[in-house]
């Protein structure tokens, strides 16, 4: 329609005549303005046309503004019509300041007033810029040419220049058989030319525009329809080169596309995506990072919130709070993240709040009770995965994967002590889940059958560094060691020897394993050791592996004098001291005899540190359970002390306790009382 009315106006001569295409930012006004000169060209119609393009917003001052403007609409004519262009164009240029900001919109001022003394610099030319300026259009009639300039991104211009750009097409450059064919965003033009005319108001830069463009034309807006279809091919496009299911492309599809609210969005989008997916795409969930990165793509101040709201999105709270009150930790988490999702929200225009409400929940409204199929998943709401979504915006909190390549290229080259800096150097600089996440993608996607290997080496490694320093197992504040955590996953998940069918299930490696412990305890921090056993990380069956791994711990342990020893937790010690009276009872029992008779050692420091006192049985039931050939030895120290401050709580229990535990067991209570010299 427009192509065809521009055909209309050109077919015979005519005053100049502009055609304004509204639209709002990203609608498609670019686009349907290369549709009509497309259609123009097509037509045929072309020898009596010269289709031009200018861009004001290229240009930084009037003065090379007017020249590129009259260099543009003079290029295609003839060589006399182009040189009184010109001329005119170096008239007014030359004049700029003064003859532009002399014009009134619509007081019809005569230039020649203005520029008497302008005229003596033009040696020879005595014609008035307003002489020229008619020579100039009456010559473009003559021609039987016509000129049509399409003008872009007016509404990129500052208030100064738009009132340029308008003032040159309504008073310098209105010629005959001349159309102008503008783009904007009224509204945003509107506003900026309002401070001009009137009040300076939006209505008032409204009338001034009404006055310049005879053929105002609005761009319909696409329908939610067309918006999905253009989501969906241009999604399908990308991500089926990566194996995405049609399924998962469509929940995608309805998940980002109520973001979208022209069709420049989907562009920008996709553009953002092609640059982000290949670099992360396999180690996120597809779903949540096609949802992010769409809401980056439409509000980078949202995206940043969303980094600074992890917190409340993930649900997390203080350990104290919620052992304080349960349920009102419950209701607090619920509260903190409806306050996240509204702040992120308030980002948004009205129309697009929903929407952006509806992308959270889909990224963040799994219950908590799901955590470890979103880490499976390897979904955004995860505190292990959440990094990787904004590699872009927080590198520092992120280990790059050209470092996590270099290690995995190295692994079976580099020697421990390379391997350890590696690991310290990146724990220390981003911390003890980034380290996870490095070791762990190694173990995962490298070659199955190097898997036990691979795992071996990382075990080894961790129990030396710095994440392993000084970590003990404390059973009422539970500090846990990351090194201990991620050697226990690697021990139980990853030192297997895959098999040869799929179907038949991969076996533990218990070689790689034993030589693996084995070298932990020989090597690492005792504390760090004794901390594995008492996680009961030892993935072994056979019990003369078993033998061989705990002697090497024990050996240590029995090194330490007997205060060194109680130094460690009951736990602890209890994990250490079942396994040895399982490998070996003779040496265990000359063990304990050996800290019972020690007199340095209160025997009731003995008891306190292995007997809680909650008078459940259990405790005083482990006790005879380690200690039981020790125990004459006990009785007799209990019988012989004295001491009215050594009937402390633990000594009261014991003593209580004592005879049903035994009877429990199926022992006579007689007979044991005669052997081992129980006290009255």
């Amino acid at each position: 329609m427009i192509a065809k009315s521009i055909q209309n106006v050109c077919s015979s001569n005519h005053d100049c005549i502009v055609y304004g295409i509204y639209g709002k930012w990203g609608e498609g006004k670019t686009t349907l303005m290369n549709f009509v000169e497309s259609k123009m060209l097509e037509s045929g119609k072309k020898d009596n046309i010269y289709l031009s393009h200018f861009n004001p917003w290229l240009l930084n001052n009037d003065e090379a503004l007017l020249k590129e403007f009259f260099f543009t609409i003079s290029k295609d004519f003839n060589q006399e019509l182009k040189k009184y262009i010109r001329k005119y164009g170096n008239m007014v240029s030359f004049a700029s300041k003064t003859i532009l900001n002399a014009i009134i919109p619509g007081a019809g001022v005569a230039f020649s007033s203005l520029v008497d003394d302008m005229n003596k610099s033009f040696d020879g030319i005595d014609d008035t810029v307003s002489e020229q300026k008619k020579i100039v259009s009456d010559a473009i009639s003559s021609s039987g040419k016509h000129c049509v300039v399409f003008i872009d991104d007016i509404d990129r211009l500052d208030s100064d220049e738009l009132h340029t750009v308008f003032r040159l097409l309504r008073q310098v450059a209105d010629f005959k058989n001349t159309v102008y064919v503008l783009a904007m965003d009224v509204d945003i033009v509107s506003k900026s030319l309002g401070h001009f005319f009137g009040k300076g108001g939006v209505e008032d830069g409204r009338r001034f525009i009404d006055k310049i463009i005879q053929v105002p034309i609005e761009l319909p807006a696409i329908s939610d329809k067309l918006m999905r279809l253009s989501m969906h091919k241009e999604l399908s496009s990308m991500l089926k080169a990566y194996n995405v299911s049609d399924e998962r492309i469509l929940k995608i599809v309805d998940t980002v596309t109520p973001l979208m609210k022209s069709r420049r969005d989907i562009i920008r989008y996709m553009n953002q995506l092609y640059f982000t997916f290949p670099a992360i795409y396999d180690d996120v969930n597809v779903e949540d990072l096609c949802a992010i990165e769409a809401i980056k793509s439409i509000n980078p101040m949202a995206y940043n919130l969303i980094i600074e709201k992890k917190p409340a999105l993930l649900r997390q709270l203080s350990s104290s709070a919620f052992f304080r009150d349960k349920d009102k930790s419950e209701s607090e988490k619920r509260k903190n993240y409806d306050d996240a999702v509204k702040d992120i929200c308030s980002c948004f225009d009205e129309g697009q709040k929903a929407a952006v409400s509806g992308v959270l929940d889909y990224m963040f409204g799994y219950s908590e009770y799901d955590n470890q199929n979103l880490i499976d998943g390897k979904h955004i709401q995860t505190s292990l995965f959440f990094p990787l979504y904004f590699m872009q915006s927080v590198p520092d909190e992120i280990i790059p994967n050209s470092k996590i390549d270099d290690l995995k290229s190295n692994l079976f080259v580099w020697t421990q002590a390379q391997i350890l800096e590696w690991i310290n150097t990146n724990y220390n600089y981003y911390g003890e889940n980034e380290v996870e996440r490095a070791v762990l993608r190694i173990i995962r996607l490298g070659d199955a059958k190097q898997m036990s290997t691979r795992s071996s080496i990382f075990v080894k490694a961790l129990s030396l560094s710095d994440m392993a320093k000084g970590y003990g197992y404390d059973f009422l504040s539970n500090p846990t060691g990351l090194a201990i955590t991620i050697s226990a996953i690697i021990l139980n998940q990853y030192m297997y020897i895959p098999q040869t069918s799929p179907d038949i299930e991969p076996v533990k490696d218990s070689k790689t394993i034993v030589e693996t412990l084995s070298a932990v305890f020989a090597d690492a921090e005792l504390n760090f050791c004794m901390a594995v056993v008492a996680y009961n990380y030892l993935p072994l069956s056979d019990s003369e592996d078993d033998k061989k791994c705990v002697g090497i711990l024990v050996e240590r342990f029995e090194k330490l004098s007997h205060a060194e020893q109680l130094k460690y937790s009951k736990y602890e010690l209890n994990s250490l001291f079942s396994r040895w009276a399982r490998c070996g009872r003779t040496s265990f029992d000359r063990y304990v005899i050996g800290l019972i008779e020690d007199t340095d050692i209160d025997y009731v420091e003995i008891l306190n540190h292995f007997i809680d006192g909650e008078n459940n049985g259990n405790d005083v039931s482990g006790f005879v359970l380690f200690f039981e050939a020790a125990l004459p030895h006990l009785n007799k120290r209990i019988s012989e002390d004295k001491r009215k401050e050594a009937d402390t709580n633990a000594r009261k229990l014991y003593l209580s306790n004592y005879g049903i535990v035994l009877q429990n067991e199926g022992k006579s209570q007689s007979i044991w009382k005669n052997r081992l010299n129980m006290p009255n």
